[in-house]
């Protein structure tokens, strides 16, 4: 059964059990309550109120954590009359009790059902936060189960820790086999290089290769693997997308058997350019041939034409205008004098997996991977060169979704920066370290809190990937959260310390925050450190002060103190907080630290925030040899005069 979440309007998220309405809630919670009557009646006539508080704390939780406050409510004020009436004196179904016991056992029912329920409902919403993690989590897993390639996943010593439904298909293998192999129990032959080797050049930007893999009943077939370095939690691993290219073996196979067989009938040239054409017009690969004086394309069968969209007319270098043009994977147009072709052609190179774009005629885009070889006569001239073109529009499809996924997680943890308030100006910047390779542990967020003041929280979690993001998201709205309803910087961590820490699936994760409650037509700031580096304030007249008084990150132990200390903000002064990125930017070995923050405060004292961020990024970047190592988060929150 799947427990769906749905928005009611009194803002709180009801909780419908097998697709009933939102108001079910309500007279289940009365026939819950009559039951319970019931049932104390059989257990004792006399059984009081006040001196049993506990069964009436769990029934309310239930409820809460079931169907919401509304029913909640329902819950304590029928269970406070009813129970009073009836096992109480009468008048006390509607006078207060006036005896101590009275007020104690009155007292003890309405804490405890009312805290109660709260926990109830923090930890239901928890539970949303963590299932929409989940369904993202889910949709990643449904892109790899559902690629008809197989998707291999690798750690630095080759083992394999996780691997798709077509590889189970593919080798014969299940899933818990597959993890409990190395990639070298699926080679054949030993002159591959090593997962070591691979995963430092795949860092660097990718690799693929060909090679041959072994299924689990000895047979064996040729693959096409392309790998993407990527980082998982604190290891580096191996992305392998790994193709079955029989077909194009096979393809291969024919077209050089259609090549002997064209030179060995040099005297019946008509009837073997016939056979050829007929081989070609059927095999699923694009094929295209040129002349070698004159370079023009003397022939293309009919899956070239498809993925060309149309005749391919024009020379190896240059196609006819308006027909096709022929671009790098990043959208610029291909130098003539680096087409593959034309390099077989004059040459005589083979060249292997060509990744390049073929823009139509009507304007649609189709990937192609290219491998180009010459044709030489008896006498080893090249007598033309011919292309082989392969539709990979599906794969780069699927890496683009990917990486858009990723993407999505990690914009949902830095925000769009809202104005805290009028009379303060704010402004902020995330920078990723590395574009496109990783998913960040960097957050931040602004918002007001119950009673009007300005919460401003920033954080940092261990390690990288999708175990970090989830622990950021979840970090970040546990502490607004408590934030909003407290307006106590040193509770609020303290609260989510307690629900953050049972939640730890490892112990090695743990997050650096700084939250600030501030006082806006004051300038007073309270806040509390966890383990995050320390804020600055730059006064108007350039003096930088840094608030650095904090305890240890969260998430480390289970009973944990955070100190709640003050501060002022005067008109005219910033705020800065920031991530250890920009600490931790270094040269030579020495860091940037909090001098080098100072020392840019200082300096761009008169400039606006935006100016001051721009300033304090490209500083560090200058300190790290220009560029960041690792991810950055900044946001300034400047009073007016």
């Amino acid at each position: 059964m799947r427990w769906a979440w749905t928005d009611q309007s009194d803002n709180h998220y009801a909780y419908p059990l097998f697709g009933w309405p939102w108001w079910a809630g309500y007279p289940i919670a009365l026939i819950v309550q009559a039951i319970f009557i019931v049932a104390m009646l059989a257990i004792d006539p006399y059984f009081p109120l006040g001196q049993f508080p506990i069964f009436y704390i769990l029934e309310s939780m239930t409820i809460a954590y079931l169907f919401g406050p509304g029913p909640t409510a329902v819950i304590i004020i029928t269970g406070w009359v009813s129970f009073e009436y009836l096992f109480g004196h009468p008048m006390a179904a509607i006078l207060i009790p006036r005896d101590p016991e009275g007020w104690a056992g009155l007292t003890a029912y309405l804490l405890g059902t009312t805290i109660g329920s709260v926990a109830a409902l923090v930890a239901r919403a928890s539970r949303f936060r963590i299932e929409k993690l989940a369904d993202v989590l889910q949709r990643y897993r449904l892109l790899a189960e559902n690629a008809l390639d197989i998707v291999l996943l690798l750690d630095i010593n080759g083992r394999i820790f996780e691997a798709n439904h077509a590889a189970e298909l593919a080798y014969g293998y299940s899933r818990s086999q597959l993890r409990s192999m190395n990639v070298t129990d699926l080679r054949v032959g030993t002159d591959q290089p090593s997962v070591p080797t691979l995963m430092r050049e795949a860092e660097s930007g990718g690799v693929m290769f060909e090679t041959v893999h072994r299924r689990r009943d000895g047979s064996t077939f040729p693959v096409e693997i392309s790998s993407r370095g990527a980082v998982f939690g604190d290891e580096h691993i191996l992305l392998s997308i790994v193709r079955d290219i029989s077909e194009r073996k096979r393809t291969e196979e024919l077209l050089t058997h259609a090549k002997d067989a064209a030179q060995e009938a040099a005297d019946h040239e008509t009837a073997a350019r016939a056979t050829l054409k007929a081989i070609m017009d059927t095999v699923p690969v694009g094929l295209v041939t040129v002349d070698p004086e004159t370079w023009s394309i003397n022939y293309y069968n009919r899956k070239a034409e498809e993925i060309a969209g149309g005749p391919l007319t024009g020379t190896a270098s240059t196609p006819e205008a308006d027909t096709y043009q022929m671009l790098k994977p990043d959208g610029s147009l291909f130098p003539p004098d680096e087409l593959p072709l034309l390099g077989s052609l004059l040459r005589g190179e083979r060249i292997s997996n060509v990744e390049l774009i073929i823009r139509r005629r009507n304007g649609s885009e189709v990937n192609a991977l290219v491998n180009t070889a010459p044709v030489f006569d008896t006498h080893g001239k090249v007598v033309s060169a011919v292309a082989a073109l392969d539709d990979i529009t599906e794969l780069v499809q699927l890496r683009k979704t990917i990486q858009n996924q990723l993407d999505l997680v990690q914009r949902a943890l830095v925000p769009p920066t809202p104005s805290i308030g009028p009379g303060y100006e704010v402004a902020a910047v995330y920078i990723p370290a590395f574009i496109g390779q990783q998913i960040g542990g960097d957050f931040y967020d602004l918002f007001t809190t119950e009673t009007g003041q300005a919460g401003i929280l920033i954080g940092d979690v261990s390690g990288k990937g999708l175990e970090a993001a989830s622990l950021a998201a979840n970090t970040r709205s546990t502490i607004h959260a408590f934030a909003y309803e407290t307006s106590s910087s040193g509770e609020a961590l303290i609260r989510a310390n307690s629900v953050i820490y049972p939640q730890q699936i490892t112990f090695e994760k743990f997050v650096t925050v700084f939250l600030a409650i501030m006082d806006l037509p004051t300038g007073d700031i309270c806040y509390s450190i966890g383990g995050h580096p320390p804020a600055a304030i730059c006064s108007a007249s350039g003096g930088v002060s840094f608030l650095t008084e904090g305890d240890l990150p969260i998430g480390l132990w289970d009973r944990q103190e955070f100190r709640q200390t003050g501060a002022h903000l005067d008109p005219g002064d910033r705020l800065l907080f920031y991530t250890d990125g920009i600490l931790e930017a270094h040269h030579n070995g020495a860091l940037f630290g909090t001098e080098g923050i100072e020392r840019i405060l200082c300096k761009c004292a008169s400039k606006n925030s935006n100016d001051l961020i721009t300033e304090l990024v490209n500083a560090a970047k200058e300190w790290g040899g220009g560029r960041l190592h690792d991810d950055v988060a900044l946001l300034v929150v400047h009073r007016l005069e």
